[in-house]
């Protein structure tokens, strides 16, 4: 284990209580013990109170992080990301996405091993560069007449989490997508088609990456068929809703 990847950048956060010259006062959140820093070595911690709570809850418990089993937000924007971290007591809580936990192992090997996850290993900043990158190389992971099965949670993270779907967050709800035509003659868009959702789509590389190029159903995919869109209506988009829902009502009681 590389425990130097462990050691936080910053220890904290801290309430400060009070400074005199140089010198600042702080009380740790977790124990409620006194510590002196030079104001040099201190930095503003931006966000709310109970950030401030997770993240110190985070640093007490830094060597103790097991490993990642589960997240939900958006990962364009990582700061709305929650991850369920176990510890190695056996403890699972949800903890918000710090810069701390960006510097874990576990933290690593979980979205290394998700591909919609992998640019959050890297900052904003240079995720942003390799998208835009990856965007101007032609696809080659997949060509027109292949399926994928793609997670819905690429179409929006807000309205997954309120679909009702079972365990959300522990299954990845997937669709089936047909690859129709390439898009443009250097091959950096393809086409596709969701029959379920009677959608077209022209797709990026970067989507490609990382939510279509599952050619295969794996254990861990629920496909989302007919029988689903038709417990969970909210699954189609309103406008095409009641013209589909119709139909596969019909198919199923023919």
């Amino acid at each position: 284990m590389h425990h130097d990847k462990l050691l936080p950048r910053f220890k904290g956060p801290y309430v400060v209580l009070s400074q005199r010259k140089n010198d600042v006062e702080c009380k740790d959140i977790i124990h409620d013990n006194i510590q002196f820093f030079h104001v040099e070595r201190l930095k503003l911690f931006h966000g709310t109170e109970q950030d401030a709570r997770d993240a110190a809850q985070l640093d007490n418990d830094q060597y103790e992080l097991d490993r990642i089993l589960a997240y939900r937000g958006d990962p364009e924007q990582r700061t709305t990301m929650e991850f369920e971290i176990m510890f190695a007591d056996g403890t699972i809580k949800w903890l918000v996405w710090t810069a701390d936990l960006f510097d874990t192992t576990a933290y690593e090997n979980f979205c290394g091993s998700r591909p919609e996850l992998r640019p959050l290993l890297f900052t904003a900043a240079d995720a942003l560069k390799r998208k835009q990158e990856t965007n101007k190389q032609p696809i080659t992971e997949v060509a027109p007449g292949q399926s994928t099965y793609v997670d819905i949670r690429y179409y929006s993270s807000e309205w997954y989490a309120g679909l009702g779907l079972p365990d959300p967050e522990h299954h990845s709800y997937v669709v089936k997508f047909d690859y129709t035509g390439w898009a443009n003659k250097n091959h950096t868009k393809i086409k596709a088609t969701c029959e379920l959702f009677d959608e077209q789509h022209v797709l990026n590389h970067d989507f490609v990456k990382r939510y279509g190029s599952r050619l295969a159903l794996a254990n861990f995919m629920t496909l989302v068929d007919r029988a689903t869109v038709l417990r969970f209506p909210t699954l189609i988009q309103a406008d095409r809703r009641d013209r589909l829902l119709r139909q596969y009502r019909q198919d199923v009681i023919g």
